[in-house]
């Protein structure tokens, strides 16, 4: 590799070629393409082992097809390519076969030069009428996709979509890409469902792909929220904790005020949540959220726990909800995320906080030792039992493994130009 790759995007490229050579040890995988494509669907695409495994077809007779993923009744076909170096460029006759392969597929003309993997993913596609077809090429190297090849794709998608405006499509994505998809995907997050009992039916719309639930919760609710979970449901949430003042100190004069407490839902600006998933049941009221993080509101939360441990809470404090749905596309909710708090000032390193560059900053100095404070005050926010944990990971006082944001980054530049003075 030359100095024409970043030097973040040589530390990945160098991380994913020796984690996927363990890959293809530890499975047995005939190629490093193979390997490739499971990291993928595992680390990017959110796969289980066996999910990944049923989803690629690489080998002989794959028809330039590594791999074919059915979401929501939509059909994604993948094309992987793994070069050693991160500068190789990608080959337009490998479009060429990809599209040779899809045309054999449509025409059901494939049969006799498809693999049995390709054949077995092909039959579960004929028994279902798909909604869309989208056609993912992913590279591990900063290739552009030649000009010619996005002119045949074009013309392929356009041809077979028909009067049905883009049935078809298709998308490329380069090391670039599947780096800051593979950090946004690893962002900390609340690994688990959380069920919300809710007092009343929400209002609940849905605006392209993606659903909105709006309703309201009382404060006491959200404070045992953040008094089970803590900070790990606000990690996505940009502004960290800013003490009893200013605004803050009027969201806890109101919550606590016997008089004004009731009006402390049309006061508040309130909770915004984004989760993979959510699914209402009618029945008993709840809702589930999957992988939820509070964006927006993190401290109304914060504030109502405090005044719930001082036993200050009023019991008519309620506060509105709204939970937007992303459909596990990362890009959308960080893009939620940062819009949500570019509305009203925001240090801009809160808001580069859930930048992928970042979040790759802090697994690197995890693994020595270290934990990257990406949010200015997040340490002070934690509650004891999670002040307990990382000290515990760490085997000594947490006060020695701390690094804060504007610390890492200027120390990152340093090492990068090789100038310890810019530290």
């Amino acid at each position: 590799m030359t100095n024409n790759v970043p030097e973040i995007l040589k530390l990945f490229k160098e991380q994913l070629n020796n984690q996927i050579g363990t890959i293809v040890k530890e499975h047995s995988f005939d190629t490093q393409g193979y390997g490739f494509a499971y990291w993928y669907l595992r680390n990017v695409g959110g796969m289980t082992d066996i999910q990944a495994k049923d989803q690629i077809c690489d080998g002989g007779g794959d028809l330039g097809i590594d791999a074919i993923e059915i979401i929501d009744e939509q059909v994604v076909f993948y094309q992987f390519k793994n070069p050693v170096s991160a500068e190789k460029s990608l080959e337009a006759g490998e479009i060429d076969k990809l599209i040779s392969g899809l045309e054999l597929i449509l025409s059901r003309n494939h049969n006799r030069n498809a693999n049995q993997e390709l054949l077995s993913r092909l039959e579960e596609i004929y028994s279902f009428t798909p909604t869309g077809y989208k056609i993912v090429v992913a590279v591990s190297s900063l290739a552009e996709m030649p000009s010619d090849a996005v002119s045949k794709l074009n013309s392929f998608c356009q041809r077979n979509s028909g009067v049905a405006k883009d049935l078809f499509r298709w998308e490329f994505q380069n090391l670039e890409d599947v780096h800051n998809r593979f950090y946004s995907a690893h962002l900390p997050t609340l690994e688990a469902t959380l069920d919300l009992s809710l007092n009343r039916v929400p209002y609940m719309t849905k605006v392209g792909d993606h659903e909105t639930y709006i309703f309201d919760l009382s404060g006491e609710y959200l404070a045992r929220l953040y008094d089970e979970h803590g900070e790990s449901i606000l990690q996505q949430n940009v502004r960290m904790f800013e003490g009893d003042k200013g605004t803050n100190l009027a969201i806890a004069q109101t919550a606590c005020n016997v008089e004004e407490s009731k009006d402390f839902f049309h006061f508040n600006n309130g909770v915004s949540v984004i989760c993979d998933t959510a699914i209402f049941h009618p029945f008993n009221n709840r809702l589930s959220l999957e992988r939820p993080q509070v964006v927006n509101g993190g401290q109304t939360m914060r504030i109502l726990h405090r005044c719930f441990r001082k036993s200050e809470l009023q019991s008519d404090v309620h506060v509105v909800v709204r939970v937007i749905t992303t459909g596990k596309d990362k890009q959308f909710a960080s893009n939620v995320a940062v819009n949500l708090n570019n509305q009203t000032r925001v240090d801009n390193t809160f808001l580069r906080s859930n930048d992928p560059r970042i979040v790759q900053l802090l697994h690197s100095l995890t693994t020595l030792g270290y934990f990257l404070e990406r949010r200015a005050g997040e340490i002070d926010a934690m509650l004891p039992d999670e002040l307990k944990e990382l000290e515990n990971r760490f085997g000594s006082p947490l006060a020695k493994h701390i690094i804060s944001l504007k610390d890492g980054m200027q120390a990152y530049v340093a090492t990068y130009y090789h100038d310890p003075q810019l530290v």
